[in-house]
Parts: structure tokens; C-alpha cells; sequence
């Protein structure tokens, strides 16, 4: 990094440079903490793991991860009552502001990626929202990609391999593996070759 970017080089530059690098380091540092925190109280976690800041967990004793997740900023992993689990298996990359309800039983595949602001309910009231919940169990699938802002309700059941959901798509209904599908509610739009994921 050239000195030229804080003040022209000069003392003050200089100041500025090493004030800049501490407060660098003092933010990764306690990132870092807080996510190994954070990583204590769950079941269980594997290797390389990242739970980035205010991160709201339920239950955290029902969510195991597996290895190399990425769970970003404001992200809420949450349940209405402590009989549901929460398992997300390796390499799985969910994005800030999501929020997944594991009321029911929630199994996320190997490798998703699960975009920004998505939301996942395992769970229904039905037509009274006061009612006691229903729980209800969602499988992702391997690999699977969900995108921006999409919804999927719990009577969906289960999203196949490889599957992709477009943005702002609502699935209301199961998903096949190797399938595109979008909008509102989300229905196919393409069927992918196995080769291309």
C-alpha cells in the first residue's frame, strides 16, 4: 500500500496508514472471536467455520455445521419451538440477512449457496396465526443455488441436487434435481445437463 493514499506521504500520511492497518486487524481479530464464540454453543461444527456479526441463533444446542461454512452478517438461524434441528453440511455459503426457520427439521446439502435475504420456514400456523406452529421438514439438496430474496414455504419438502431458484422467487412446491425455477409461485424454467454444474 503506497503512503501517497494517506495524506501524500507524509507524517500525518504515515499516522493515518498505521491507524488505518491497527483498526484493520482489531476488526478481523474480533471477527474471529466472536465467530469461534459463537461456534462453542452450537451441537457441533467442523474445520474453518465463520459466523460473521450479529449472527442470532436459537437453540444453538439443535444446529450442527459441517466444514468450511460461511454464514454472513444479520443472519437468523431461529426456531418457534427447541424440537426442530438445523444440520448444513460442507462448503455451505449463506449470506446476510437471511433467515433460516428450523422449527422442523432443516437439512442443508453439501456445497449450497444460499444468497442474500433469503428466507426458509420449516414451519405453518395455517389460517391462524396464533395457532401452535406445525412443524414441518425441508431437505436442500447438493449444490443447490438460491438466490436473492427467494422464499421457501414448508410445504416444499424437499429441493433436488443441483437445483437453482431464481431471486425473489416463492416455491411453494418440491423442487427435482438439475431444475431452474423462478417466480411467484416459482415453476420451471429450464432443466439443467448434468455437466453444467
Amino acid at each position: 500500500m503506497s503512503l501517497k493514499r494517506f495524506g501524500g506521504g507524509s507524517t500525518s500520511g504515515a499516522l493515518a496508514a498505521v491507524w488505518y492497518l491497527a483498526a484493520a486487524a482489531y476488526r478481523n481479530v474480533t471477527r474471529r472471536l466472536a465467530s469461534c464464540l459463537q461456534c462453542s454453543r452450537l451441537k457441533r461444527h467442523g474445520r474453518n467455520c465463520r459466523i460473521g456479526r450479529h449472527v442470532e441463533l436459537f437453540y444453538p444446542g439443535r444446529i450442527e455445521l459441517g466444514d468450511n461454512v460461511i454464514i454472513g452478517d444479520d443472519v437468523f438461524i431461529t426456531a418457534d419451538a427447541p424440537d426442530g434441528s438445523c444440520v448444513i453440511g460442507d462448503g455451505v455459503h449463506v449470506d446476510r440477512l437471511t433467515r433460516l426457520d428450523f422449527t422442523g427439521r432443516l437439512r442443508i446439502g453439501a456445497g449450497v449457496t444460499i444468497s442474500e435475504a433469503v428466507i426458509i420456514e420449516t414451519h405453518s400456523h395455517g389460517y391462524d396465526p396464533h395457532s401452535k406452529p406445525r412443524p414441518c421438514d425441508i431437505e436442500i439438496g447438493r449444490n443447490v443455488w438460491i438466490g436473492m430474496r427467494a422464499t421457501i414455504l414448508p410445504q416444499v419438502g424437499r429441493i433436488g441436487d443441483n437445483a437453482i431458484i431464481g431471486a425473489g422467487a416463492v416455491v411453494t412446491k418440491p423442487v427435482p434435481p438439475n431444475t431452474v425455477v423462478a417466480g411467484n409461485p416459482a415453476a420451471a424454467v429450464k432443466t439443467l445437463p448434468v455437466e453444467d454444474r
